[in-house]
């Protein structure tokens, strides 16, 4: 019993041994399940070795002997297992034994402790996690050794196992432990390098967190993570050692550590989490680990954000990659040196720095990853390398310092929103190389950068990436380059700012959505006549804008069908040589003049292929047609008969064609009075291969009111002309006075005679019309004459065209109808006063705001200009618009001096407040349009009111030398600020009573902005607002300077700087100028701006005589139109007299004929008689029944619709009328043929084809009228024939009322060789009403009237 006894108790002492060495916790609630049955009472037989039967042990004290014990122990799968604490009890003294541990494989030995020979152990097996095949069992030590049988371990498998050594609790995982949480109250600790007979690898999640004591730790060498909050709040740790394995250091690791003042990251660390090293306050020196690849995110990077003193760093050389998100919100942090072996600065890098003020990015330094310097709010300047090729979504967003950055030309990537909220950004270079935008939700690569107000892509540049320029809601001017190919999608989309881009005649490409939601554009210049891929939705958004582009281009098909206004550059064909098409047969016009007599717009096209084209298939002719018109369907007639077999679908008409020529012809009815736009297209096959041509293109005002008049006149009393509403009054104003009231004909045509109240030289007026449509809806239109005595003005001009000639002034509101035949030469010839003054003539057409010339050579014989040819000889089809003559004056030199004399301050017309206060509180709203571009010569202001047009001439960078900011003041100058709160500098000075002159300084940009307005018109300051009631600014030179008042040749301005006193520097300094105002202008620059380009030095400029006085103090010149090359004259010109519209028309009402040849018949009277269309008549049974052969209506009265009537064909026998509704009949009548009516036709349809034959008369009428008598009911008649002829005849007297019904007649049949003289009587009474009578003589048989040989009024 005692024995047993003693056995319990040394089992007992060996459990509070183990327990000792490993107390364990097991949070497993199903613990009991898994543990072994009770084996302390198990014994294992030793295996002891052969000894002889006389050996034996002596156990006495004093005379002992030692031995070992040893053995293995294996995993279930018979591997030795390592790190099993094996635990050996003496027994029989009652000893403990210190703990050995199994090596690599699985052996154990007592070797390093005393056993003794014959002594009783007891042995125990312990790992935690692990339970075995024996253990707590008792083996005699035997001498030469004890080896113990294997014993088998098998995992437990319990998750969560928390195990606990001293102040150290951890878990083990893969035969590693992790600290899990320190419980001492040491100030300084070295971690155990193991625990539980595990390596520790890791320090877990919180396992020292807010421990406030602690304040050295070192780190064992195996540890190679630190896990999330591992030391974050221990607020005393000021000192830690990290391994040479660290691996990871977690989230928030040290986070709040705020007496950490330096830490040394060995260079294995590949991994730091978000906000390591957050809040560590005292913190201000930190290594570079070099193998630092990943930052483990949360919300971000954060790791050293709130470290008040990490003010700088340096990443050691070798690094080649700066993680992502490795320094974001390094909020202290001002200056980092980066290595030269950088390669790459990651997603993050460095975001949210916002004391970094300064960073150059190394050379090899290939991409900078996204948000890489996000909100970096106080960095000034950076360094990008060459070489770079990347810049990554946000890379630079909310970088408010930034004021410029160059982009090395090996840039290729640019991501969305790179430069986006950099409010400073005024300056940033395009790279060459950009061929791509990362996009995330679009591109916003410079969105809300409000001082990057301009761009200029350089020269080389042939493509801009897909979202390049996207919402750069701040920018107003962009200058592409002459190489530019392509413009990628969305490449400008959004940018609300932008007033006008031009872009280079050698695009090729437009990518969808390029200016799409660029609210403010109002003008796109692009001048290409090539074929252009044009993506859908370009110009979306844009309600305002106006293309300026080749009539003959597909980018104003692609305008017309997107609903964009169009303004033509030129008209002039391109590339003919390539063309299929011939010009000669090919056109497409309509007839807008006709809409105001009868409502209707005639539009005729035709169509022929050239000489020798050959191999022409799969012929489809589009054509767009207007939205503000509908189609009459039933008109559409295809070489005379009805079209069936058309498309119709979205306002485009698809006709297929099987003949390689042909016309058509078809009417619209007006819905609405804006631009008439239409085109059409051939599509075709030739020998197999698809080709598209442009047949012609429409757009055309139909005008609700116009006014012309002389641009220049030398008489007080002139003539205005214009269209406006039919029947209906039209005032004529001169300024704001009353001067005339005209009353417009049924076609809508009017003229009236005005005076000038006091015409004073060198004056503008403002002549403006006014007058009420149908629906009450006030009208109104304006032009502007100058008065200037002695000069030129029209007294006579002639057209001649086709056998017919037209004395245009003499014509007033009649409108000739004229039959436009392609290749026929015009013929003009105009007579002038004071023509010793005019330098030259032109005879202008203008038509889709396009003008083309022909210049009129002096006559001496006659003393006229004449002028002959066609308007535009590449393309004979061309059909004139409204004609003009326009001349120049003859040049006299003026004298620049440069000086500048800005007179007293004025009231206006008695105001109470002087002019310029009130104009400077309404220049401040536009201040920033005025400087908004560095460009010399670059900018150019229209201000126009209700009644006059203000005429700017912008001049700029020029500083007046005495002038600074400290000194503004006392020279008359008012401080304002911009919206950025840059200052500028307004001065405002007024002359005369109606001038006014000021300029504007921004000394950041060392530029001086003049203006100069014109103000007549001015009556009060509080009036004041009406005459800023559009303001517009438009910022590309190139263009824009040619608009300008007055412009000189490039050959006399320097020719003007060579003949000088200049000394040879200052000569090419401005000659220099020259070239630079007047680059891609035509050799045109404006006179105003030659006085800053040219110092003045003697320098003596042509210029017309008369329009300018000294320099910046002349009258308001007028505002002309450029008429020469594709920019305009050289120099100012004038209109002479007013504009003349003849109705041109290409299939006619019809031709007359000879019947016998099917010659054409010019020279045949053709008269026009009607029955009228009344609102009596709404219920369309007028229209049910034609009137009777014998009915001849009355003969139409064409002046109150702009016509004449009678006409004469012209030397094609064609004629035309654009008529009212009603039934219409022509009379056709020529000497030497039977006269011949037509049948009775309706109007509408309009009607054209009306080809009549005529005979050639088999008779010789001559008639002699021998007596006539007359009373109230009878009138008599007695004709001899003088004529050989025996053909058989009836003579008729007949009797009609006034509005050309017969009421009664006579007839008498006779042989004409037979019957010489002819009796006749008719008789009628007087109720009949009889206005006149007439005889008439017709062939026997056909009743066709030979001749109406006598009429009379009664």
């Amino acid at each position: 019993m005692k024995q047993q006894f003693k056995r319990i108790l040394s089992v007992f002492l060996i459990f509070a041994m183990i327990v000792s060495f490993f107390p364990m916790q097991i949070k497993a609630a199903d613990l009991e399940e898994d543990l072994p049955a009770d084996d302390s009472s198990q014994e294992v037989e030793a295996i002891e070795p052969e000894q002889d039967a006389t050996d034996s042990v002596d156990v006495q004290r004093g005379n002992v002997a030692f031995t070992t014990l040893s053995g293995t122990v294996v995993d279930a799968s018979g591997n030795g297992m390592q790190g099993v604490s094996v635990v050996l009890y003496n027994y029989d003294e009652n000893m403990l034994l210190p703990q050995c541990f199994t090596d690599s494989n699985g052996a154990w030995s007592s070797v390093e402790f005393d056993v003794l020979v014959g002594y009783t152990y007891l042995m125990s097996f312990y790992k935690a996690g692990y339970r075995f095949s024996a253990n707590n069992f008792e083996v005699i030590a035997a001498d030469g050794g004890t080896t113990v049988q294997t014993v088998t371990s098998t995992a437990l498998n319990i998750p969560g196992l928390v195990c606990k050594e001293g102040d150290y609790t951890y878990t083990i995982s893969s035969e590693k432990a992790t600290i899990t949480k320190y419980t001492g109250s040491d100030t300084a600790i070295i971690l155990p390098e193991k625990l539980g007979g595990y390596p520790v690898t890791a320090i877990g999640e919180n396992a020292f967190k807010d421990n406030k004591t602690l304040q050295t730790v070192l780190c064992s060498g195996a540890i190679t993570t630190l896990g999330e909050h591992a030391f974050s709040g221990c607020v005393s740790l000021t000192t830690v050692t990290l391994p040479n394995a660290l691996t990871v250091i977690g989230l928030y690791a040290f986070d709040g550590c705020t007496a950490l003042e330096s830490i040394v990251l060995p260079d294995s660390v590949t991994t730091i989490g978000y906000r390591a090293f957050a809040n560590c306050t005292k913190l201000s020196s930190i290594n570079i680990p070099l193998n630092w690849t990943t930052v483990n995110i949360w919300n971000g990077g954060d790791i050293f954000k709130g470290c008040v003193k990490l003010t700088s760093l340096t990443v050691p050389e070798g690094i080649t990659a700066i993680p992502n998100y490795a320094f974001e919100d390094c909020n202290y942090l001002q200056t980092i040196t980066l290595p030269s072996t950088l390669t790459s600065i990651g997603e993050s890098a460095f975001s949210g720095c916002i004391a970094l003020n300064n960073v150059t990015v190394p050379i090899g330094t290939t991409s900078l990853g996204e948000s890489a310097f996000k909100g970096c709010t106080s960095l000034t300047t950076i360094t990008l390398p060459d070489g770079l090729t990347v810049i990554g979504l946000y890379a630079f967003d909310g970088c408010t310092a930034l004021e410029s950055i160059v982009l090395p030309d090996s840039v290729t990537t640019i991501g969305y929103r790179a430069f986006a909220s950099c409010t400073k950004l005024s300056s940033i270079n395009i790279p060459l190389s950009w061929t791509t935008v990362s996009i995330w939700n679009g591109g916003d690569i410079f969105k809300g950068c409000v001082k990057l107000t301009s761009l200029t892509v350089p020269e080389g540049v042939t493509a801009l990436p897909n979202y390049a320029f996207e919402d750069c809601n701040y920018l107003k001017t962009v200058i592409l380059p002459s190489t530019l190919l392509t413009i990628g999608e969305s490449a400008f989309s959004g940018c609300s700012n932008l007033r006008y881009i031009a872009v280079p005649y050698a695009i090729t490409s437009i990518g969808d959505n390029a200016f799409s939601n660029c609210g403010r554009l109002r003008l796109l210049y692009m001048p290409t006549s090539r074929d252009v891929d044009l993506g859908s939705n370009i110009f979306s958004g844009c309600g305002k804008l106006t293309v300026e582009c080749e009539e003959y281009s597909f980018v104003t098909v692609y305008c017309i069908k997107q609903g964009i206004s169009v303004q033509f550059i030129s008209s002039n064909l391109h590339n003919t040589e390539s063309l299929r098409l011939s010009r000669e047969a090919t056109y497409y016009m309509a007839n807008t003049v006709g809409a105001m007599s009868n409502g209707y717009i005639t539009m005729n096209l035709a169509y022929a292929y050239k000489s020798g084209v050959s191999g022409i298939t799969k012929q489809t002719l589009e054509l767009y047609l207007p939205d503000n018109a509908t189609l009459i369907e039933k008109t559409l007639r295809l070489n005379g008969k009805v079209l069936s077999g058309y498309d119709l679908e979205n306002n485009v008409l698809t006709i297929s064609l099987q003949e390689t020529s042909g016309r058509l012809s078809f009417n619209l009815q007006p819905t609405g009075d804006k631009t008439l736009t239409s085109y059409a297209i051939m599509d075709f096959t030739e020998n197999g291969t698809a080709k598209r041509e442009i047949i012609g293109i429409i757009n055309e005002n139909i005008p609700i009111l116009s006014i012309f008049a002389n641009e220049t006149t030398d008489s007080a009393q002139f003539t205005v002309t214009g269209v406006g509403p039919a029947d209906a009054n039209i005032d004529i104003y001169i300024d704001s006075a009353k001067a005339a009231t005209a009353h417009s004909t049924k076609g809508g045509s009017y003229s009236a005679s005005v005076t000038l109240p006091s015409a004073s030289d060198y004056t503008t007026y403002t002549v403006s019309a006014k007058a009420q449509t149908k629906d009450g809806i006030a009208v109104s239109a304006a032009t502007s004459i100058l008065y200037c005595s002695g000069s030129p003005e029209l007294k006579a001009f002639t057209m001649k065209y086709s056998g017919n000639t037209y004395d245009v002034l003499k014509l007033g509101t009649a409108k000739p109808a004229v039959t436009f035949t392609p290749g026929t030469a015009f013929s003009f010839d105009a007579k002038f006063s004071n023509a010793e003054k005019i330098d030259k003539v032109y005879v202008c057409s203008t038509r889709s705001n396009v003008t083309k010339r022909i210049e009129a050579k002096w006559n001496e014989a006659t003393q006229t200009y004449q002028a002959t040819g066609l308007f535009d000889p590449s393309n004979p089809s061309y059909i004139p618009g409204t004609i003009t003559v326009q001349y120049s004056q003859a040049k006299t030199p003026i004298q620049f001096s440069g000086t500048i004399d800005y007179g007293a301050a004025r009231y206006v017309n008695g105001a109470s407040t002087p002019i310029k206060n009130v104009l400077n509180g309404k220049l401040h709203d536009c201040i920033e349009d005025l400087v908004s571009t560095d460009k010399q010569l670059s900018c150019i202001i229209k201000m126009v009111d209700v009644d006059a047009q203000l005429d700017f001439n912008i001049l700029t960078d020029i500083i007046p030398s005495y002038l600074d900011p400290s000194n503004a003041g006392q020279y008359g100058y008012e401080v304002m600020e911009d919206d950025y709160g840059a200052k500028l500098y307004l001065k405002v000075a007024e002359y005369g009573e109606d001038k006014v002159r000021g300029e504007i300084i921004d000394f950041t940009k060392d530029k001086l902005t003049t203006f100069l307005i014109d103000g007549k018109h001015i009556s009060a300051a509080e009036n004041i607002d009406s005459y800023f009631s559009f303001v517009e600014v438009l910022g590309y030179a190139d263009k824009l300077i040619t608009w300008d008042n007055n412009r000189v040749s490039l050959e006399d301005a320097r020719q003007a700087v060579l003949a000088s006193s200049m000394g040879e520097a200052e000569k090419a300094a401005a000659l220099k100028r020259l070239e630079t105002a007047s680059k891609a202008n035509n050799g045109v620059v404006a006179a105003m701006g030659l006085s800053i380009i040219l110092p003045a030095a003697g320098i003596t400029l042509p210029f017309p005589c008369g329009l300018i006085l000294p320099l910046l103090s002349m009258q308001n010149s007028s505002y002309v139109e450029s008429i020469l090359g594709e920019f305009g004259f050289l120099s100012a010109s004038e209109s002479a007299g007013a504009a003349f519209s003849f109705r041109w028309k290409i299939d006619p009402s019809g031709y007359v004929y000879d019947v016998s040849d099917n010659s054409r018949l010019p020279g045949v009277t053709a008269t026009a008689y009607w029955i009228e269309y009344t609102d009596a008549d709404s219920d369309d049974s007028f229209w049910d029944h034609a009137p009777s052969s014998t009915e001849y209506g009355t003969k139409w009265d064409a002046s109150d619709w702009d016509e004449i009537n009678p006409l004469t064909t012209d030397a094609n026998g064609a004629y035309s009328w654009d008529v009212p509704k009603g039934w219409w009949r022509v009379k056709y009548e020529k000497e030497g043929y039977d006269t011949v009516w037509s049948d009775w036709m309706p109007v509408p349809p309009v009607q054209e084809n009306v080809n009549i034959g005529m005979t050639a008369s088999t008779v010789i009428e001559k008639y002699a009228l021998d007596a006539v008598s007359s009373s109230a009911t009878s009138t008599t008649v007695t004709l001899t024939n003088n004529t050989a002829s025996s053909v058989s005849v009836q003579y008729i007297l007949a009797a009609y009322t006034a509005d050309g019904q017969m009421v009664a007649s006579s007839t008498v049949a006779s042989d004409l060789q037979s019957q010489k003289s002819i009796k006749l009587t008719v008789q009628y009474s007087a109720k009949d009403q009889v206005s006149w009578v007439s005889a008439f003589v017709l062939q026997a048989g056909t009743l066709q009237p030979l001749r109406a040989v006598w009429k009379k009024a009664l």
